[in-house]
């Protein structure tokens, strides 16, 4: 009769398992099986995905980020480094054209004035006097040619020459 005994079906507790077995972590695997694919392995590797090795891969692509914007500026301060060397060199080449014909032009004032000195118009004095001068116009041609090498041999270092040395001339601005 089906009214005279009722069935009950297996209760919860009669399907899972209550084994330490799964995960080895000493905790509960409250599944069906006890392998490692059970419940409780699958939520220690998604712990240890977002705990520990989740942290170490955010950390490591704040590294690598932060070493690639590090490349960026340097290589922002070198472009800026090889323009500044280029056009202290440009100046450096215009200020020995300058320098070199004052100096040419006052090596034309020495000679008139050293004419006028053996004809007896001027003291020996005055005319030392103007040949220490050209010294000083010599002297300023030498350290313009000192410092044009420097610029050049510093611009060539930034860009990689081992000998960077351009004729007179060779360097032109944009």
């Amino acid at each position: 009769d089906p009214m005279a005994k009722t069935q009950i079906a297996p209760s919860v507790e009669d399907q899972t398992s209550l084994e330490g077995v799964g995960s080895g972590s000493g905790l509960l695997d409250l599944t069906r099986e006890s392998d490692d694919t059970s419940l409780g392995a699958e939520v220690l590797d998604h712990i240890d995905m977002e705990g520990v090795v989740g942290s170490g891969m955010a950390g490591a692509e704040a590294g690598v980020m932060a070493a690639k914007e590090q490349e960026r500026d340097v290589l922002r301060q070198l472009r800026a480094a090889v323009k500044d060397a280029f056009y202290h060199a440009l100046r450096d080449e215009q200020l020995l054209a300058f320098v070199s014909d004052n100096q040419r032009r006052y090596q034309e004032i020495v000679a008139l004035n050293e004419r006028r000195f053996r004809s007896g118009d001027i003291s020996e004095v005055e005319f030392r006097k103007i040949e220490l001068e050209n010294l000083k116009f010599l002297t300023e041609v030498e350290e313009a040619r000192r410092g044009l090498s420097e610029g050049r041999q510093l611009l060539g270092r930034l860009i990689g020459v081992e000998h960077a040395v351009a004729p007179s001339g060779v360097l032109r601005g944009p």
